[in-house]
């Protein structure tokens, strides 16, 4: 008793509500906070995957050509090129190989920036914003067309020559790599040929024309994979240039979606090890609380035995046991 009064111990559950809630709270919080650092994780590995794959070419070391190259006939410089490709090529037994080769014959030739001097104010030339330099070839290449009157078809014809020769040697490369024998070669042009210079008989018109002179255009398949009764034969019908993504692309989509299936296992296989960490994180964490909440009444017991077994209570500076 305590000034003649029964002393009662306080509830042992005051003592511990404070961090039994808290702890319940903790309980709670945690399987959210790691559920958002779960989505944080997967959100920077996508954005990491884009940043690859827009940054591919950099990654790859794609960069200008040197400037050692300037006065390189660029048909010869894109076909060495290609040719470089097809040889470097590993495992050409095994390994597919697509490559799109754009020349630029027989294109005229670009310069520096021009101005109209006849336009009011100075805008850019109606040739667009590099100034033409009309059609440009080796001139040993231009001689081969002495006999052509014009001069324009004269360089016309040896810019088409180049570009032949630019494609042999992809050819040529292709067989020494062994590669020939399972390559399909498909040749596209993207309009007809501008009036100045080419003749499109018998049709229409030409290039900046919606007559089948300006529209319309030679195209071929080739390679040792065409089945030899369909060699060298001829289709008169009507396609256009997205026609060829039925097969070309139907190709790169199938890889594409391949390549995405690996990415999305590997994404699951990272989900469920995370979700698996997350799982047993939990479950640690239900076994400490349990723990603590089976732990505290049991010392704070003791605690109060041990004091009843002294002849007093905890925080009882006075009064006496009866």
């Amino acid at each position: 008793m305590k000034d003649g009064k029964p002393f009662l111990p306080t509830d042992l559950s005051n003592s511990t509500a404070g961090l039994q809630v808290l702890l319940l709270v903790l309980l709670l919080i945690m399987p959210v906070v790691l559920l958002v650092l779960l989505l944080f994780v997967l959100i920077v590995l996508l954005l990491l995957l884009l940043l690859l794959l827009t940054y591919t070419a950099e990654l790859q070391g794609i960069k200008p050509a040197s400037l050692l190259l300037n006065g390189t006939y660029n048909t010869r410089l894109f076909a060495d090129e290609a040719a470089r490709l097809v040889m470097a090529h590993p495992s050409p037994e095994t390994t597919p190989l697509y490559m799109y080769l754009a020349f630029m014959a027989v294109h005229d030739g670009c310069g520096k920036v021009c101005m109209d001097p006849e336009a009011p104010g100075g805008v850019w030339s109606r040739c667009g914003l590099y100034a033409k330099k009309g059609k440009q070839a080796p001139m040993a290449t231009v001689n081969l067309y002495n006999r052509t009157v014009l001069d324009t078809y004269k360089v016309a014809g040896a810019m088409y020559t180049e570009m032949d020769w630019g494609i042999q040697t992809v050819i040529d490369a292709l067989k020494l790599n062994k590669m020939w024998s399972n390559t399909i070669v498909v040749f596209v042009s993207d309009n007809g040929g501008p009036l100045d210079h080419c003749t499109n008989a018998p049709l229409r018109g030409g290039k900046h024309t919606f007559l089948e002179g300006g529209v319309r255009v030679m195209a071929l398949v080739s390679g040792p994979l065409i089945p030899a009764s369909r060699r060298g034969t001829r289709w008169s019908g009507m396609a256009a240039s997205a026609d060829w993504y039925v097969l070309v692309l139907l190709l790169l989509v199938l890889l594409v979606l391949l390549v995405l299936l690996v990415l999305l296992v590997l994404l699951v296989l990272l989900v469920l090890v995370v979700l698996v960490v997350l799982v047993v994180l939990v479950v640690l964490m239900v076994l400490v609380v349990l723990l603590v909440l089976t732990l505290l009444p049991l010392r704070r017991y003791a605690t109060i035995t041990a004091g009843m077994a002294g002849g007093k209570l905890p925080g009882a500076e006075t009064g006496t046991i009866t």
